[in-house]
């Protein structure tokens, strides 16, 4: 339990690049078990908020719940950090997969824990996009620019096909 209180603790709200190397040393599967870990306490308070909110209507806090499932388990945890990786590898500089995947999951914290939290909460992905974009840097030794494309790119479009979903979704509803 001590081992993910400090993963938590380094990547919560990290300042240094350099807290984010010792990050790496417990390898892919601790790291797997860390974001499963996270992402079910965000849920779980995530699903109490959106109950609460929805006046007790369990079934629309599902509904939500799988929506929050997908945007921020299996974007962050699956579809970015394979882009990621494929940039990394497109641009010849020698990615590790477990690497990428590991600085995803464990950038990933202040989202899985604070999304639940009224106005501050939609902020917690950039403070992730923070994190994943400093400690792939610093893992991977690249430069400013190499590093927004390679985190950034995956990122603007994965946010842009959600928004277009829910555009559509949202335009769909009104119009039925």
């Amino acid at each position: 339990m001590q081992r993910y209180i400090e993963k938590a603790r380094k990547t919560f709200w990290s300042t240094d690049e350099k807290d984010f190397r010792g990050l790496l040393d417990d390898g892919l599967g601790f790291a797997f078990a860390y974001f499963l870990g996270i992402f079910l306490i965000g849920f779980v308070l995530n699903l109490i908020v959106m109950t609460l909110s929805s006046g007790g209507n369990l079934a629309a806090a599902i509904l939500m719940g799988a929506f929050v499932f997908v945007s921020y388990a299996v974007g962050p945890g699956i579809i970015l950090p394979a882009a990621t990786f494929i940039l990394l590898f497109i641009m010849a500089k020698k990615p590790s997969i477990d690497e990428v995947f590991q600085m995803y999951f464990y950038g990933a914290t202040p989202s899985m824990l604070m999304s639940w939290v009224p106005c501050i909460g939609v902020f917690t992905p950039l403070v992730s996009f923070g994190n994943v974009f400093r400690g792939i840097r610093e893992i991977k030794k690249l430069s400013f620019f190499e590093t927004l494309i390679a985190v950034l790119v995956p990122a603007l479009i994965y946010w842009g096909f959600w928004m277009f979903f829910i555009v559509g979704v949202i335009t769909a509803a009104g119009g039925a």
